[in-house]
């Protein structure tokens, strides 16, 4: 009897301790899945969140990209040409650059048939335009095409841009005295082909009719002119009183 009390007894704790071991086995399991599972859902979040850095990274470097195209999109050229008035059967090929943006553009260099051009250099200012005209010759034989020309210049930026006669705009860089043209990228504006000023011989800004005195803004002298009037007017009309009370 006792024996089989203590094989009851021995096998009962067995079982628990197997039991206790399965048990165990089952929540470390557990336990290891949900660990698991929470490392997959935080390396869905971390690349989620690279996902997204690296979009508002393109993105910022496309608007910065397209703000840097803005200015090189408002250079027009145009290239036309004109029978010469002193030889006949002469043409002269004329250049016209146009700078339809706010800002002037700096060191301008061309080149037609991949020829230097040297009549072509110098700025242009904001909202102006340069014509220059380029060597003559027998209108059979001047080929001037705006596909075959090239212009460069530098943006109020300092960026270095070429222009080709399609209207493809390339970056340029510069490494030991050599230039380095990017891919063609197109311009973000098209610009408008309206009429154009041509920019003065001289760039200095045009100074007023006269001199303010210091402190004396030319919008508030304009505005002092009025008051100046209507007092002058005032002083006219109480005169012409007294007077007419003087007769009576």
């Amino acid at each position: 009897m006792a024996e089989t009390l203590i094989a009851v007894i021995s096998t009962t704790v067995a079982l628990g301790a197997l039991y206790v071991s399965w048990a165990g086995h089952r929540h470390q399991v557990r336990r290891a899945r949900e660990t698991a599972q929470r490392e997959r859902e935080t390396a869905e979040r971390e690349r989620g969140i690279e996902a997204r850095e690296r979009e508002a990274a393109e993105r910022a470097r496309q608007a910065e990209s397209r703000e840097a195209l803005v200015q090189a999109s408002l250079i027009d050229v145009r290239l036309r040409t004109v029978p010469s008035a002193i030889h006949p059967g002469y043409v002269t090929p004329q250049l016209d650059v146009i700078n339809r943006s706010s800002h002037p553009v700096r060191e301008l260099a061309a080149t037609l048939h991949e020829q230097p051009v040297p009549e072509v250099c110098g700025d242009v200012n904001a909202a102006t335009g340069r014509t220059f005209t380029l060597p003559s010759g027998r209108s059979g034989e001047v080929s001037a095409r705006l596909a075959d020309v090239r212009l460069s210049f530098t943006d109020a930026a300092g960026a270095y841009w070429r222009r080709d006669g399609d209207g493809g705009l390339r970056r340029g860089t510069e490494r030991d005295g050599v230039t380095t043209w990017g891919p063609r990228e197109e311009p973000v504006i098209r610009a408008v082909d309206t009429p154009w000023a041509a920019q003065p011989a001289t760039s200095a800004p045009a100074r007023p009719a006269f001199d303010f005195p210091d402190g004396v803004s030319e919008s508030r002298a304009g505005r002092a002119r009025p008051v100046a009037v209507v007092a002058l007017v005032a002083a006219v009309v109480a005169a012409v009183a007294v007077a007419v009370a003087v007769l009576r």
